[in-house]
C-alpha cells in the first residue's frame, strides 16, 4: 500500500477533525509511524488500523469512517495534481469507468509495485450501471463507493446514488458488486449523442478473417465453450499448439478480474 492512501486518510482527518485528533489516532493504532511518504510503501495493515482508531476516536461506524474518507480521497487526489488525467479517461462517467483499469496501469509508471483493483461494467442501461470492483484487499467497499460519488460530482457534474448489491470472496479476490443511478432526471444512455452497438448481421460488408487475422498480430477465435479455434500467426509462434485447446489451460485473466467464460469475456 502507498503512502498516498494513508496521506489521503490524514488530509480528511486533519480537515475535519483537527490535527490533535490525527496524532490520537495514530497513536491509537499502534502502527509505529507518526509521518508517511507518497511514494512509500507500507503494510496493508496500516489503513486498517488507522480506520479502526478514528472509528474508535469520532465514534463513528467504520462503514462511515471508510465512506466519508473515499469521498474526500477523490477531491483529494484532484487537488494533488490529478485531475487533469482523471478528466481525460472518457468523455462521459460510463466511458471513466470503463477506463479506471487502464488509469491504474499507467499510474504503475510512478508507483511500480502497486497492486490496484479491477473495475468491470457489467451492464449499463438508460437508469442503471452495475459495476463490480474486485481486489485482494478487504474493507474498501465503502472508501469505493465514496471515491466514485465524488468523481462523477467532480468530473461530470453528475449527482449518483451508489447501491452495494452484494460481496463475496471469490478465488482470494474480494469481488462486489454496485448498482449505480443517475439522480435528478439524468439517464445514463442517451440514444442521441451514445454508440449503440449493433448486431452482427446488419454490419454489411465485413473483412476475411485472413485478412482480420493479418491485421490483428495477437488475435483468437474462441467459441462458445472457450476453445481456441484460430491464434493468428504471432500467437502460434508463441505456442504451436494453441488451437483446439482450451482457453483456460493457455491463458490466465490478469485484469479485469472477470471469469473465464464467454458470457464474461465477450
Amino acid at each position: 500500500m502507498y503512502g498516498l492512501i494513508v496521506i489521503g486518510i490524514q488530509n480528511y482527518v486533519e480537515s475535519i477533525y483537527g490535527e490533535d485528533v490525527w496524532f490520537r489516532i495514530v497513536e491509537k493504532s499502534n502502527i509505529g509511524l507518526l509521518t508517511f511518504q507518497t511514494h512509500n510503501t507500507y503494510s496493508d495493515t496500516v489503513p486498517e488500523r488507522l480506520f479502526l482508531a478514528f472509528s474508535h476516536e469520532t465514534g463513528e461506524s467504520i462503514e462511515n469512517v471508510t465512506y466519508q474518507t473515499g469521498l474526500s480521497f477523490a477531491a483529494f487526489i484532484s487537488d494533488y495534481g490529478y485531475e487533469n488525467l482523471l478528466r481525460v479517461q472518457g468523455r462521459d462517467f460510463i466511458s471513466f469507468l470503463h477506463n479506471l483499469d487502464n488509469l491504474h496501469e499507467y499510474l504503475r509508471l510512478s508507483y511500480p509495485d502497486i497492486q490496484p483493483p479491477s473495475f468491470s461494467i457489467i451492464n449499463a442501461t438508460n437508469d442503471c450501471i452495475r459495476l463490480k470492483y474486485s481486489s485482494k484487499r478487504n474493507g474498501y467497499i465503502h472508501y469505493v463507493r465514496g471515491q466514485l460519488i465524488t468523481l462523477a460530482k467532480r468530473l461530470y457534474n453528475l449527482d449518483i446514488k451508489v447501491i452495494l448489491i452484494s460481496t463475496k470472496i471469490i478465488n482470494n479476490i474480494y469481488q462486489t458488486i454496485y448498482d449505480i443511478y443517475a439522480l435528478n432526471g439524468k439517464r445514463w444512455i442517451d440514444p442521441q449523442n451514445y454508440y449503440i452497438q449493433k448486431p452482427l448481421d446488419s454490419w454489411g460488408d465485413t473483412i476475411s478473417s485472413n485478412v482480420f487475422f493479418d491485421i490483428f498480430a495477437f488475435s483468437l477465435l474462441i467459441t462458445n465453450q472457450m476453445k481456441i479455434k484460430r491464434a493468428s500467426t504471432s500467437f502460434r509462434k508463441l505456442d504451436s499448439s494453441l488451437e483446439g485447446s482450451d482457453f483456460n489451460e493457455k491463458f490466465l485473466l490478469f485484469r479485469p478480474f472477470i471469469k473465464s467464460n464467454i458470457e464474461e469475456v465477450s
